[in-house]
């Protein structure tokens, strides 16, 4: 009540002791030039037993698929067939690429991945070391979601999205791309497999 309180009467009355501020700015594209900065500031702030359950070293041979279901409403969502065929596109072109599936979704929603062999879910304890997790591997499939984006962002990693509401997350130096509906992978994202 007292948030609405505030809102409303500095809309009416114009309170010159309240700021707003857009929590999202400009996303991303503000902190492309301070990246080291942004990256310092994490491993200064970051406690071990936040991440301690990341296999960092595994990680680093796994695709990211992160597909974002919970809270979005159906034409939010990328379909679930969409990541899937992406997947399999992949495996086709390399046969024993692993991939960690991060997701609020359940496992029935999750069914048609969970039942790829090469798909494992994971879940390390926490929203931000699932991020940091997504951050250490090859590249991420992203949802249209900046927890996908974060994750891409934190580890500079490749990022390929359906469809992406929200600016472009990297400035050009790091690839990204918004392929719609086609599942085939860019070939500049083949040399990270």
């Amino acid at each position: 009540m007292k948030k609405a309180w505030i809102i409303l009467t500095w809309k009416l009355f114009n309170r010159r002791d309240v700021e707003v501020h857009n929590m999202l700015g400009s996303f991303f594209q503000d902190l492309n030039k301070d990246v080291p900065l942004v990256l310092e500031y994490f491993d200064k702030t970051l406690k071990g037993e936040t991440v301690g359950k990341v296999d960092t070293q595994r990680m680093k041979d796994m695709v990211a698929v992160h597909v974002r279901l919970g809270d979005y409403v159906p034409e939010m969502r990328v379909d679930i067939n969409w990541y899937r065929e992406v997947i399999e596109n992949i495996i086709k072109e390399r046969p024993q690429q692993r991939f960690a599936l991060f997701s609020d979704g359940s496992d029935e929603e999750l069914r048609p991945l969970l039942t790829i062999p090469n798909v494992e879910r994971c879940f390390f304890g926490n929203a931000f070391a699932d991020m940091w997790a997504i951050s250490k591997s090859k590249f991420v499939i992203a949802s249209d979601s900046t927890f996908s984006a974060w994750g891409a962002f934190l580890g500079q990693r490749p990022i390929l999205f359906s469809k992406r509401h929200f600016p472009p997350v990297y400035d050009g130096k790091v690839p990204e791309a918004v392929i719609g509906t086609t599942t085939n992978l860019p070939s500049d994202f083949m040399i990270y497999l």
